[in-house]
């Protein structure tokens, strides 16, 4: 550790300070009271003042040197520590396996501090005599007693404000008759849940066999307090997220906390108000769109345990849960649970890395599960730990829940490859003769048409009316996307701009090895 200067003392703290690479260590004195592991403090670096978090502390003397002694904290910033020894160590784990700094892990976990907001608010202590009534001079006075009384002894001071002119003299006149007493309290508003739950979402469901099947195999992990990898395989519509609130509602049951992770775009208020028709609104909502307050009360309402239960995007998996009964990933094959700036992690991998930590079930679901997640369950072998060396067998379990009536329908699909149809049987450049018709037919039902179209440019490629072949990017071998705006065609993996050939490349280049083929003409395609 590095030592920063000036006096000593027998307490001393080791202070991870974002983005600097290792911690300093400081002294801690006493009148700061108790510091523990996690907590926020305010320290002088060099000739500045910074603020870090505490990452290990000691009651020993300090150390000594002929020429280096310790500065003191100067000032512990919140009543509460931000995180916990457990979650250090999970912290010191991330840095550890991605090369990393702690001080820039813990700079990624917690979200930055907001001030306090602060109520202040009026409470009767006592009602008045009709003599204390009648000798009150003022009016305010008496009408600011019957508003307490009316609101059963308390009232925010901005009501009163708001109702009254210079209201401040008779609050103190009443303070001073020891009537009432003016308190200030912080207030929170972490939940977000200001509307009712909608009416729509369930709050109860029968669960099919399959879904129980699963469940029950969940649920014997948990209450053996066995650490077991499940991945919950189901197409859409299959009721996964069904198992899921079942699952935490049982976890709750048993006073443990559940953390659930899903794609940012998955994040929607559709998805916690399922959570909350069943759960209710213990539901604490983690992921950096939230604004800087909402985010910073809602990561304190998990650590004073006002919430026991976090859902959010991958930046949720630090989440400061105390007594982590389950961990569940949806969607676990999305890319977006990789961070791909700054600290580079997979929330995916780091929530299984947790769970073991807190020998706790992990739940990975997907409708088109990744490769690795699949062989994994299919092996029912988990990858070899990177600190033991040794292989875990048994870890990792594959469930299935088949598509059943109630939840979704067999889809039948059919690919149209645009090249083979001629350009009268198209009733548009893009629109195949069966599409058109299958578009007619449900039109003609009064049923309903969902189109998807993704496109870059006017053009997604041009093709050789000749040999069919499409101009390609030289560094990347895909299709160049022709842009009209620009009369150029783009890689959209390199970047690569270049004006469109006149006619095919390809043509071109065997015509000047064997003479014998013209070159053909490029048409504009999937435009």
């Amino acid at each position: 550790m590095i030592l920063a200067v000036s006096e000593s003392n027998n307490r001393t703290v080791d202070v991870a300070i974002p983005p600097l690479a290792q911690p300093y260590t400081y002294s801690a004195p006493p009148s700061f009271g108790a510091i523990e592991i996690g907590m926020r403090v305010k320290v002088p670096l060099g000739r500045r003042m910074t603020e870090g978090y505490v990452v290990r502390r000691s009651t020993g003397p300090a150390p000594k040197t002929p020429i280096l002694t310790l500065k003191p904290i100067l000032q512990r910033l919140d009543s509460f520590a931000c995180f916990s020894l457990p979650e250090l160590e999970f912290y010191q784990w991330v840095a550890d396996y991605y090369g990393s700094s702690l001080a820039s892990v813990i700079d990624v976990a917690i979200p930055p501090a907001a001030p306090p907001k602060l109520l202040k608010e009026v409470r009767l202590i006592r009602a008045p005599s009709a003599e204390e009534l009648s000798s009150m001079r003022s009016q305010i006075q008496r009408e600011v007693i019957e508003a307490l009384q009316r609101n059963e002894g308390k009232v925010d001071q901005r009501d009163l404000t708001r109702q009254f002119k210079n209201i401040h003299g008779p609050l103190r006149s009443l303070q001073d008759r020891n009537l009432i007493t003016v308190e200030q309290r912080e207030v929170f508003d972490h939940h977000q849940f200001a509307d009712p739950c909608p009416d729509w979402a369930k709050r109860s469901v029968v669960l099919t066999a399959a879904q129980t099947s699963a469940l029950e195999k969940i649920d014997a992990s948990f209450h053996a307090k066995r650490h077991e990898n499940f991945l919950l395989h189901g197409v859409t519509g299959s009721g996964k997220t069904e198992v899921y609130i079942e699952l935490v509602r049982r976890v709750r049951a048993e006073n443990k906390d559940a953390l659930i992770i899903v794609p940012e775009i998955a994040l929607t208020p559709q998805l916690l108000d399922r959570f909350r028709a069943r759960l209710g609104d213990e539901i604490a909502v983690l992921h950096s769109g939230l604004h800087k307050r909402s985010r910073w009360d809602a990561w304190r309402a998990l650590i004073e345990g006002r919430s026991r239960i976090a859902i959010g995007a991958r930046s949720a998996i630090f989440a400061p849960l105390r007594e982590l009964g389950v961990v569940i990933v949806d969607e676990e094959h999305d890319q977006s649970f990789k961070q791909s700036d700054g600290l580079r992690y997979n929330a995916r991998d780091l929530a299984i890395v947790r769970g073991r930590m807190a020998s706790c079930p992990v739940v990975l679901g997907s409708a088109t599960p990744s490769l690795e997640s699949l062989y994994q369950s299919r092996s029912n072998i988990e990858p070899t730990d990177s600190t033991s060396g040794k292989t875990s067998t048994r870890n990792f379990h594959y469930l299935s829940l088949p598509a059943e009536a109630g939840y979704s329908s067999k889809v039948s699909i059919k690919l149209v490859d645009l090249t083979r149809n001629k350009p009268w049987e198209m009733k548009s450049p893009n629109v195949s003769g069966e599409l058109y018709s299958e578009l007619e037919r449900i039109v003609e039902s009064g049923e309903q048409a969902f189109i998807l179209y993704n496109r870059r440019g006017f053009s997604s490629y041009l093709q050789c009316e000749s040999c069919n072949e499409a101009v390609c990017c030289p560094n990347c071998s895909v299709t160049l996307t022709y842009h009209q705006g620009r009369h150029a065609l783009m890689c959209h993996y390199c970047g690569s701009s270049n004006p469109p050939p006149e006619v095919c490349p390809a043509c071109s280049r065997r015509h000047m090895q064997d003479g014998q083929t013209a070159a053909g003409a490029l048409t504009h395609r999937g435009g």
